[in-house]
């Protein structure tokens, strides 16, 4: 396959390893992968969905999704770092351990995924969506305790 070989409308169920060569995929879907530290740095996703894959310890630098939902993701300790999210949507995703460094989650919408923690200063998040549930991780760099009144 060439190196800049596009992937159109395929359907990806059990991968443990992406096709060799495909650097951009664009509606596909990717279901019950076992991806752990898989490295998709550089790559371009656009309008995929994500559905029950493991993406854990993922390298995600300069990667593109575009119009991407992530749908029950195991995304522990993936790191997203000059990663381009905008629109993406995680749904009941675990992010705990992951790192977002000059990521882009411009509309964005992370409000039901748990354990994130990033640094609203060292990205760019007008517009994402949070639950009120995600405010500690969201203020973990100031060292406040963020409780729930009863």
């Amino acid at each position: 396959m060439p190196a800049e070989e596009t992937l159109f409308q395929q359907v990806f169920s059990g991968l443990n390893a992406l096709p060799a060569g495909a650097s951009v995929f664009c509606r596909c879907r990717f279901e019950n992968c076992r991806l752990p530290g898989v490295v998709l740095n550089g790559m371009t996703f656009e309008d995929c969905t994500f559905y029950a894959c493991d993406l854990s310890l993922a390298s995600l630098q300069g990667t593109a999704f575009k119009d991407v939902l992530f749908e029950a993701c195991d995304l522990q300790d993936a790191s997203f770092v000059d990663t381009q999210l905008q629109q993406a949507v995680f749904t009941h995703c675990n992010l705990s351990g992951a790192s977002f460094l000059h990521t882009h989650l411009e509309g964005a919408d992370l409000a039901s995924s748990v354990g994130m923690v990033l640094e609203p200063e060292n990205n760019f998040l007008r517009g994402a969506k949070f639950s009120v549930y995600s405010l500690p991780g969201l203020l973990s760099r100031y060292g406040l305790v963020v409780e729930e009144l009863s």
